[in-house]
């Protein structure tokens, strides 16, 4: 049976935030900083790490080509 925090008063939930989530959060209180600490500004996104860049040079290079064949899992008649 699963615990549901929402019921025991034992159960703590932990969240640790992705490393894209701490970064916008970095990004906004900068920006905030430099509008005057008001907080209320909109602050830009910063760009996705997993996003290629446009002009990257795709070359169609399949890395796992050059890997040798594998031996077929079974024979069909071993014995003759």
């Amino acid at each position: 049976m699963a615990i549901d925090p929402r019921k025991d008063p034992n159960a703590t939930v932990v969240t640790t935030p992705l490393p894209s989530q701490l970064a916008r959060k970095q990004a906004a209180r900068a920006a905030a900083e430099r509008a005057g600490g008001s907080g209320t500004a909109e602050a830009p996104t910063p760009p996705d790490p997993f996003r290629r860049p446009a002009n990257e040079d795709d070359d169609g290079y399949d890395p796992y080509s050059d890997r040798p064949a594998d031996n077929p899992l079974f024979e069909r008649d071993p014995w003759n």
